[in-house]
């Protein structure tokens, strides 16, 4: 269920960052894969894991997908305009 709300959270902020006039599935996907990655390193690190509807999920999920987003922009490695 955490997967699924980390998911949905990393969707939103992915379509929420996009313009219309850009991909939206790319921005959606990276959205999610930021999101997921995010929640696996904080895991990773020692501090607690993101589970559940709660603002700490929503702000870890946040921070990923931003991240992921602009990293994958700025190389160029998914198309936007």
């Amino acid at each position: 269920m955490d997967i699924l709300i980390l998911m949905f959270f990393g969707g939103i902020v992915g379509w929420l960052v996009s313009k219309p006039s850009q991909n939206r599935r790319w921005d959606i996907a990276m959205g999610i894969v930021g999101a997921l990655a995010s929640s696996s390193l904080i895991s990773a690190i020692g501090m607690p894991g993101a589970a559940g509807y709660t603002t700490y999920t929503l702000l870890v999920a946040l921070t990923g997908a931003v991240a992921i987003i602009h990293i994958g922009r700025s190389l160029n490695r998914f198309p936007h305009n």
